[in-house]
C-alpha cells in the first residue's frame, strides 16, 4: 500500500490527442491553375480555394508540432511516474518496517504483562502457601496436643484394664483349672463308655453277621443250586436237543432275543423298549414249557455272559443289564429259578460261600474256567466275577421288595456279612474285587436301606477286613481302602453313573 493506493497500481497517462488533417488535394500547377482560373474561374473561387490551401498547411504544421509536445509529454509522464513509484515503494517499506517495530514494541509490553501477572499471581501463591503451612502447623501443634492428652487418657485406662484383666486370668485360670479337671474326667468317662458301646456294637455286628454265616448251610446252598443247574441240562436242554424241529423253531426266537439283546444301551427309554421286545417274544411260548424253560435258561445265560464280559470293560453297563434281568424277572413266571442257579453257578460269592481252590473241584465249585486243560488266569477270573457281582448287586436294589429270595437287599447284606466272616486263610484277592464292585453298584442303596447298621457293617469292612488284604498285597483291598477312605472323609461311594433318560 502507498497510502491507500495499490502497489502496482500505476500513474495514468493522459489520451493523446488526435488532430485530424485534411486529406491532400492535388494543386494544381501554377501555370496551369492560373490560366485554368482565368480561364474559367472567377477570382472568388480562386481566392477561396488558396485560403484552403493556406488553411491546410497551416494544420498539419501546427498538428506536427502538437506531436511533438505530446511525445515529449509522455516521456516526462513515463519519467515521472518511474520516479513517483521508486518513491511510493520507498514510503512503504519505511512505512511498513515501522509497523513491525511498533508491533515489536507492543508485543514486548504485552510479555512484560504477562511476566509482571505471573510473578504477581506466583507472589501470592508464596503467600497462600505459608499463610496454610502456618495454619497446617498450627492445627498440628493443637492435634499433638490433643493426642498427648488422649495417649495419657488411654494409658490410664489401659492400666486400669491390664490390671483388671490380670485379675480377670487370674479368677478364670482357677476356674479354668477346674472346668478342665472336670471336663477330662468326663471326657475319660465318655471314651471308655463309647469303647465299651463300639465293642459291644461291633460283636453284635460281628455276631449277627456270623449268623449269616454257617459253612455248612452256605455249603448245601451251593449243592442245590448246583443239582438245579445239573437239572436244567438234563431235562430242558438235553431233551430239546433230542427234539431237531423243536430246537429249530426255538433257534429262531433265540436269534431274535440276541439281537434285541445286542440293542441294549445305557438309555432307561432302549432298556424299556428291548424288555418290552424281548418279554414279547419269550411269552408267547409259556403254551410250551420245554421250550418255554430253554429259552429262560438261554436269554439268562445271555445276560450273565455279557456281565462278565462287558462290565469288566465299562463298569456302567451293569445297569442296563442288571435291570433288563429284573424287568424280565417281573414279567417271565419262573424265570427266579434259572436265574438264580445261573449266578451261583457262575459266581458263588453271591451267597458268600468259599472254598478252598487246592483241588480241582474246588476250583470249579468257586468258578473257575478252564481251557484245552488250562486254568484261566488270576486277573481273569477276577475281573469275570467282579462284573457278575456289579449286575447281580443292580438286581438286588432294583427290586424294591422282599420277595425274589437271592435278589433283594436282605440278600446283599448275607452276601456281605457272609465274606467278612470268611476265615482269613481262605481269602483272596477276588474277596476284595468282588466287594468293590458291589461297593460301587449298591453300596449308597445298601446304606439308605439299613442306614446306622449298614454304617458299622461297612465301617467293620474297612477298619478290620481291609486290613487283612492290604498286609497280604491284594491290589482289590488296597482300592478298597480308598473307596473307604473316599466315604469316610468326603461322603462319597463312588456309585456307577445312573443310566441316561
Amino acid at each position: 500500500m502507498r497510502f491507500g493506493i495499490p502497489a502496482d497500481h500505476d500513474v495514468a497517462a493522459l489520451p493523446r490527442p488526435h488532430l485530424s488533417v485534411p486529406e491532400k488535394t492535388t494543386s494544381p500547377s501554377p501555370s496551369s491553375s492560373f490560366s485554368d482560373m482565368t480561364s474559367t474561374q472567377s477570382a472568388s473561387q480562386i481566392l477561396n480555394e488558396s485560403l484552403i490551401q493556406l488553411d491546410t498547411l497551416h494544420i498539419r504544421n501546427l498538428s506536427s508540432r502538437i506531436d511533438e509536445k505530446f511525445q515529449k509529454w509522455e516521456i516526462f509522464i513515463n519519467e515521472s511516474k518511474i520516479a513517483v513509484n521508486s518513491k511510493l515503494s520507498y514510503i512503504d517499506n519505511e512505512f511498513n518496517q515501522k509497523i513491525q517495530a511498533l508491533q515489536l514494541d507492543v508485543q514486548k509490553i504485552i510479555d512484560e504483562q504477562i511476566r509482571l501477572r505471573e510473578e504477581e499471581k506466583k507472589r501470592l501463591m508464596n503467600l497462600e502457601i505459608e499463610k496454610q503451612r502456618k495454619i497446617k502447623e498450627e492445627a498440628d501443634r493443637k492435634r499433638r496436643e490433643e493426642e498427648e492428652e488422649e495417649r495419657k487418657r488411654r494409658d490410664h485406662q489401659k492400666k486400669l484394664a491390664e490390671e483388671k484383666r490380670l485379675a480377670d486370668e487370674k479368677r478364670l485360670a482357677e476356674e479354668h483349672k477346674l472346668k478342665k479337671e472336670k471336663e477330662e474326667n468326663e471326657k475319660l468317662e465318655r471314651k471308655k463308655e463309647e469303647l465299651l458301646k463300639a465293642r459291644a456294637e461291633k460283636e453284635a455286628a460281628a455276631k449277627k453277621a456270623s449268623a449269616f454265616a454257617n459253612p455248612a448251610d452256605i455249603e448245601k446252598a451251593l449243592l442245590k443250586y448246583r443239582k438245579d443247574i445239573e437239572d436244567i441240562k438234563t431235562n430242558i436242554v438235553g431233551e430239546v436237543d433230542k427234539d431237531k424241529e423243536l430246537k429249530k423253531y426255538i433257534g429262531a426266537i433265540k436269534r431274535k432275543v440276541n439281537t434285541k439283546l445286542g440293542q441294549l444301551s445305557n438309555s432307561l427309554r432302549q432298556l424299556d423298549l428291548v424288555s418290552k421286545e424281548i418279554t414279547s417274544l419269550i411269552q408267547p411260548l409259556a403254551s410250551q414249557p420245554l421250550a418255554y424253560k430253554w429259552i429262560l435258561n438261554f436269554v439268562l445265560k445271555a445276560i450273565v455272559s455279557q456281565a462278565e464280559t462287558e462290565v469288566t470293560v465299562k463298569p456302567a453297563a451293569a445297569l442296563p443289564l442288571g435291570r433288563l434281568a429284573y424287568n424280565l424277572l417281573c414279567n417271565l413266571n419262573g424265570l427266579e429259578f434259572y436265574l438264580s442257579a445261573r449266578f451261583v453257578k457262575k459266581c458263588c460269592l453271591v451267597i458268600g460261600y468259599t472254598g478252598t481252590i487246592d483241588t480241582e473241584e474246588g476250583r470249579v465249585r468257586m468258578g473257575w474256567r478252564r481251557s484245552d486243560g488250562k486254568w484261566e488266569s488270576e486277573v481273569k477270573y477276577e475281573e469275570r466275577m467282579g462284573g457278575i457281582l456289579s449286575v447281580w448287586a443292580v438286581i438286588g436294589w432294583v427290586n424294591q421288595t422282599t420277595s425274589l429270595l437271592l435278589f433283594n437287599m436282605k440278600a446283599e447284606w448275607m452276601f456281605l456279612a457272609r465274606l467278612l466272616n470268611t476265615k482269613p486263610e481262605l481269602l483272596g484277592d477276588v474277596h476284595f474285587v468282588a466287594v468293590c464292585n458291589w461297593w460301587e453298584a449298591a453300596g449308597e442303596k445298601f446304606f439308605k436301606t439299613f442306614g446306622k447298621q449298614a454304617q458299622k457293617l461297612l465301617t467293620v469292612s474297612i477298619t478290620d477286613w481291609v486290613p487283612l488284604g492290604v498286609s497280604r498285597s491284594f491290589p482289590a483291598a488296597t482300592r478298597l481302602q480308598i473307596l473307604g477312605e473316599d466315604l469316610f472323609t468326603k461322603n462319597n461311594f463312588n456309585t456307577l453313573k445312573e443310566m441316561e433318560p
